[in-house]
């Protein structure tokens, strides 16, 4: 048989630093809540990637890290102390507003919990059919993302509004000197599907140039 190689540890570093002890948090973890994720699929460990199509499978695993280190800048670093602050959601308009701003961020980092570990398996045991296997994992789950791009027009309007409050400005600032811009933190999620879709063709790509059948997803 051929022996498995050994992954290559890809490091992510996120876009913005950051200081490196984030306000504690209390949200449920992503086991609790992604209950319907799917188990993964037994498959022959003889079917091993090719070097090329490796690195896919390691880039998509350390984007997704970084991606979630933002995510948890947002959640944690910004999300969590705002909605823990009864006077400033009074103050932009009520917890409805406050929710809005922020468009199911807690939810996405919660589909990145369970997301970013199927990805670190896939990436570090090789076989051809476990990158596609993580995605149809998870296929019940991906519905999170569209519901983010419908709900960006009132995130936006939200936010807008709560920028009105002099009260909101001041916390806004504080937070943004820690972690960046929040409207970049905001968007992140709209480009992962795309993301993910051109990551799995990128992939199929590779094996045919090497003359081997992708799995089918």
């Amino acid at each position: 048989p051929t022996p498995t190689p050994t992954p290559t540890n890809h490091t992510a570093t996120p876009a913005h630093s950051a200081p490196s002890t984030l306000p504690t948090h209390n949200h449920t973890p992503a086991a609790a809540h992604l209950s319907t994720v799917s188990p993964m699929p037994v498959v022959s460990a003889s079917l091993i990637v090719p070097p090329d199509a490796r690195e896919i499978m390691n880039g998509v695993a350390a984007n997704e890290e970084a991606y979630g280190t933002r995510l948890q800048h947002l959640v944690l670093g910004v999300m969590t102390p705002f909605m823990n602050d009864a006077k400033l959601i009074e103050k932009v308009g009520g917890k409805g507003e406050a929710e809005a701003i922020f468009n199911k961020a807690r939810e996405l980092l919660q589909f990145h919990e369970t997301f970013l570990p199927l990805l670190k398996k896939a990436a570090a045991t090789w076989p051809i059919t476990e990158f596609p296997s993580v995605f149809l994992a998870m296929e019940g789950q991906f519905d999170i993302f569209p519901a983010v791009v419908k709900g960006e027009s009132a995130s936006v309007h939200a936010l807008k509004q709560a920028k009105n409050s002099r009260n909101f400005q001041m916390f806004l600032k504080a937070k943004q000197d820690m972690y960046g811009d929040i409207g970049p933190l905001l968007r992140m999620p709209h480009h992962r599907i795309s993301f993910y879709a051109s990551s799995l063709n990128n992939f199929a790509k590779q094996l045919a140039n090497d003359n081997i059948e992708c799995p089918k997803l």
